[in-house]
């Protein structure tokens, strides 16, 4: 929260002597007290100019006319320029005699240096305070001030060891109020500054003899600028110890009041020190900090960056205070509030007019529109008549990293800024009723601070929280009845990219959240709105990889989504369901939920993975076995070698018998076996594909068959294969390639389930994929073979002049393969940079 360097040349001992009474009458102040301030102004300069060429030849350093930063120059000029490296000056030369001062005493013995020192030290400091007290003697005052900053400038906390803050603390303050001169004021608020700065613990010495109060009027009406700006910094020390103190005084309202009457790196000291009041807000902040909200909320679009990150993280930090109070969530969206935050991080994102934010505090302003969300119905609607699920999805997606969305944003941005997004998006949507669905309870790994929603602190309260939420549910609800199309808009935004962020990430909490708004959408949508969601995405095969997980805590919710979708639109997902496996899954579950309890002992498990479809040796061996199952009944080949099975890992039982009954009851209402639907999990499609690749296997088999016992003469059979037999594998293969193109295409369970892989890559490697090494093999013969295979295969996957309208079927092959990648490997993927 510390400013930048502009901000030094707040801190550093000097006096412009700019004069008005009020920022909005400067003009006219400044010229009614021209003559009379004149000589004092000039007599006051002239001693400060005095003194830096003391401290200058006495340092042998030289102060840089070049130096210093340009952000306060705005409305500076050339004086303030040549002030501004005066004063940079000045602060480095005093934490350069500050560094010597608490070297000092290692180059002298510590006895003679200790007693010495300190005695001279405490005789100073009480002559200096009998000058502070000289009541009616202003010259004695500012004489005994000036040393008193001198002093603190290039202190040290050890070297200031018996420096008394009960003694000096009330003084100062009474000086602070020393209305008749400016001098005063101004070098006392200045040794209060540094007071505070090398004693951290005589902070709340100065808050208690009521500082605080002094700097806010100060800040309030505005007679000295020069005053007005070292009050700014000393409220910026004070709040970093006592926000609370600084709040309750009234401070934050004082450091926004005239904000755009500073430069632009006393606003930066300004904004740091309203950030530091917000970040530990009492129980009644509301009545300290609602009257700046506007202002804070119109800094929203400010151009300067710092002063635009820390206002956000003002509004953040405030949101989150009134996370729990629906009413006062609703008066910041009246102020605009979540206009100006979703169109900041619309634009922030796209690179618009705005300045750039960090990812903390981007992330932190999503979190303030997920509380508003959350707490205010007024809020929720709001963003949604703004078109939030659009604005979501561009940050998704919008992105070069991710524009084709071959990079899924679960890995293209931080793991705490995909929850966020996915938070805000399941807290747009109205609860669900009790019992609807089962979502996981997932802990809230990334929230910070008080963001997590508190329960009532008292028994007084719980009925009217209870009531509030009860209106909150109702107020949802209602506005997705009147307007349905947000509900519609919303899905077709957010559904694909929530699925895809599902399947990708690693993290249980953003998959927990992603479920939870998958299930509201399908609760919630009519079945005319489901219909047109599945023309976006495909939720079958999302079910089914969520059925085939191994996650026990979202196999129970992805059941129940299931039967919403069944009851809604039991014509489409009935098929639906069989072509992409879910049917198939919810067999593997029941399965599995019935072998694990029947066999508890560790070698009944073992035993039992080599025959649970999912198990690693039984993939291994249907690796080994495929290319001999063409004799295999298609729907027992099927069921032993489909994809997504299910891996249950070691639960408690409860959870293994809650998942297998669930799944029990969703097979018996919705898909009921007989004697005539024995084969209820085969589709026509997955038969036809089944047939050709037994077909194609068939083939290559045939010629491995022939050339048993025929060693000596392999050559001559590798030359057979060039002759009509060829020509049949290729014909098969252009059926294959064909009826994966076809219509819709066959669904990724179907195209792991057919054995096509396995059957396309033992045609292109002879028959040998997967085989030992054999003394027949006659290796450059082979490789020659399978380079002329791998050409004949290329010009049917790519065929030249192919129709616009028709894929290419290479496309069609490699996509194919790629979904299937994704649903049987669950590899973690992150992005990484060289």
């Amino acid at each position: 929260m510390d400013p930048t360097p502009e901000a030094s040349a707040v801190s550093a001992p000097t006096t412009r002597g700019r004069r008005g009474k009020n920022p909005r009458n400067q003009n006219s102040d400044d010229k009614d007290n021209a003559n009379s301030n004149k000589g004092k102004e000039k007599e006051h300069e002239s001693r400060v100019r005095d003194r830096e060429r003391e401290l200058e030849r006495s340092s042998g350093l030289n102060i840089d006319s070049h130096g210093g930063d340009d952000d306060d120059n705005d409305s500076e000029g050339g004086a303030g320029i040549f002030h501004q490296n005066l004063t940079s000056a000045s602060s480095a030369l005093q934490g350069l005699l500050r560094k010597l001062g608490a070297g000092l005493d290692d180059l002298l013995p510590s006895s003679a240096m200790g007693s010495a020192s300190s005695s001279h030290q405490s005789g100073r400091l009480k002559k200096i305070l009998s000058g502070l007290r000289a009541d009616g003697e202003e010259g004695k005052q500012v004489e005994a001030l000036t040393q008193l900053c001198d002093m603190l400038s290039i202190g040290t906390e050890d070297s200031l060891s018996s420096f008394s803050v009960d003694s000096f603390a009330p003084v100062l303050v009474g000086l602070l109020n020393h209305e008749s001169n400016p001098d005063i004021m101004l070098l006392a608020a200045r040794a209060l500054t540094h007071l505070v700065d090398v004693l951290p613990s005589s902070c709340a010495a100065v808050v208690h003899y009521g500082a605080v109060t002094c700097f806010v009027a100060r800040l309030l009406t505005i007679e000295y600028m020069d005053l007005a700006e070292q009050s700014l910094q000393a409220l910026k020390k004070i709040s970093q110890e006592h926000p609370t103190a600084c709040l309750r005084a009234g401070a934050l309202m004082a450091v926004l009041s005239y904000l755009d009457f500073f430069s632009t790196g006393v606003q930066r000291v300004a904004l740091s020190t309203a950030a530091n009041m917000c970040k530990k807000l009492p129980s009644d902040a509301s009545d300290f900090v609602m009257e700046a909200v506007p202002l804070l909320t119109n800094l929203l679009q400010y151009h300067d960056a710092k002063v635009l990150e820390h206002a956000s993280i003002c509004l953040t930090r405030i949101a989150e205070a009134f996370a729990t109070l629906p009413e006062k969530l609703d008066e910041l969206c009246n102020h605009g509030l979540v206009t100006q935050a979703a169109a900041l991080i619309s634009t922030s994102n796209s690179g618009g007019g705005q300045a750039s934010l960090s990812t903390s505090t981007y992330t932190g302003l999503i979190r303030l529109l997920c509380t508003c969300a959350s707490g205010s119905p007024l809020g929720a609607k709001s963003l949604l008549l703004l078109g939030i699920s659009g604005i979501l999805k561009d940050i998704l997606s919008g992105s070069g990293l991710v524009s084709s969305m071959s990079v899924s944003p679960a890995l293209s941005r931080p793991p705490e800024q995909i929850f966020e997004i996915v938070n805000l998006a399941n807290e747009l949507l109205p609860p669900l009723p009790q019992g609807a669905i089962s979502l996981p309870v997932s802990s809230n790994l990334f929230v910070k601070g008080s963001f997590s929603k508190k329960g009532p602190v008292g028994g007084s309260t719980k009925q009217e929280d209870l009531k509030g939420n009860t209106q909150e549910i109702s107020a949802r609800e209602k506005l997705m009845n009147d307007q349905p199309e947000l509900l519609q808009q919303f899905g077709m935004d957010l559904l694909p990219v929530l699925i895809q962020i599902y399947g990708s990430s690693v993290n249980g909490p953003v998959r927990h959240k992603c479920l939870s708004v998958i299930g509201k959408l399908m609760y919630f949508s009519t079945a005319e709105m489901i219909q047109s969601l599945i023309s976006v995405t495909n939720i079958s095969s999302f079910l089914a990889g969520v059925l085939a997980w191994k996650d026990p805590q979202v196999l129970v919710p992805a059941l129940q989504i299931a039967e919403i979708l069944m009851e809604k639109l039991p014509g489409i997902f009935s098929k639906m369901f069989v072509r992409e496996g879910v049917v198939h899954a919810v067999d593997s579950l029941i399965i599995a939920g019935s072998t694990s309890t029947a066999s508890m002992q560790p070698s009944s498990g073992e035993k039992d993975n080599d025959s649970i479809p999912g198990s690693s040796r039984s993939r291994r061996y249907r690796r080994r076995g495929s290319n001999s199952s063409s004799d295999v009944n298609p729907a027992e080949d099927t069921k032993s070698s489909a994809p997504n099975t299910i891996e249950i890992p070691t639960v408690n039982s409860s959870l293994r018998a809650t998942v297998s009954s669930r799944a029990k009851d969703f097979k018996d209402k919705y898909f009921p076996s007989d004697l005539e639907a024995h084969e209820t999990g085969v589709t026509d499609d997955l038969l036809r594909l089944k047939n050709l690749c037994s077909k194609l296997n068939a083939g290559i088999d045939d010629r491995k068959t022939k050339s048993k016992g025929k060693s000596k003469a392999t050559g001559s059979q590798l030359s057979d294969y060039s002759s009509s037999k060829e020509v049949y594998l290729v014909e098969v293969i252009a059926e294959i390639l064909q009826e994966l193109s076809r219509g819709d295409g066959v669904s990724t369970f179907e195209f792991i389930g057919s054995g096509a892989i396995a059957s396309l890559l033992n045609y292109i490697t002879c028959g040998y994929f997967s085989k030992d090494k054999s003394s027949e093999v006659n290796l450059p013969k082979l490789r020659q073979h399978a380079i002329r295979r791998c050409k004949s295969f290329v010009a049917i996957a790519l065929p030249s002049g192919v129709d616009e309208k028709n894929e290419v079927p290479m496309n069609v092959l490699v996509r194919k393969l790629q979904e299937a990648l994704s649903s049987l490997e669950r590899f973690p993927l992150t992005l990484g940079t060289m």
